[in-house]
């Protein structure tokens, strides 16, 4: 078989896979990365349902463990809690955050955009807002799919220089067997 008269068109189907695996491998992320935000959305709202049951709950009722363990186990997404007294209270977020009243209120204002903050009440009045962010994990998934493509660049750069140095190579070593022809039929 030969593969040397067809080269050009050999280089560009496999150009061309490349380019279909790396567009699925995109995609895929994408999606992932959808179906992950939207789960820490149903979370956030089974929080929301959780908090405004306990706290709407009669004294003299029985509390049953569906409430505190959805709340406890909200640990990955970061969130800051404001009552209706302007307290703050920081769940989830490194302690040099915690503490720092400032980086709090810029990061309500940012959770704010991000999400729509979750309002709870207490008999109609309201008692708690809870503003929300994205885990650490959608954080770095944004980054995943530019780290692919500068992978694939990177890639794309070690072939052409293995190309250009194996061309180089070949031509250096086909012109000196010109050379040596010429000499040896003299």
């Amino acid at each position: 078989m030969n593969f040397t008269a067809n080269r050009n068109v050999l280089r560009w189907v496999i150009i061309a896979f490349a380019m279909i695996i790396t567009a699925l491998i995109l995609w895929n992320t994408y999606e992932f990365f959808q179906q992950l935000k939207e789960s820490e959305q149903k979370n956030m709202k089974e929080y929301e349902i959780a908090i405004d049951d306990l706290v709407n709950q009669s004294l003299d009722a029985e509390m049953g463990n569906l409430g505190s363990t959805v709340t406890e186990n909200t640990t990955t997404i970061p969130m800051i809690e404001v009552n209706y007294k302007g307290d703050m209270k920081a769940r989830n977020l490194p302690e040099h955050i915690m503490n720092d009243t400032l980086k709090l209120r810029s990061l309500i204002d940012e959770y704010a955009s991000q999400n729509e903050p979750i309002r709870i009440n207490y008999d109609g009045e309201p008692f708690q807002t809870i503003y929300y962010g994205e885990s650490p994990i959608i954080t770095k998934m944004k980054y995943f799919p530019m780290a692919l493509l500068l992978i694939l660049v990177l890639f794309g750069a070690v072939i052409w220089f293995f190309y250009r140095s194996t061309k180089e190579l070949v031509s250096k070593i086909s012109f000196g067997q010109v050379w040596l022809k010429r000499v040896l039929t003299r």
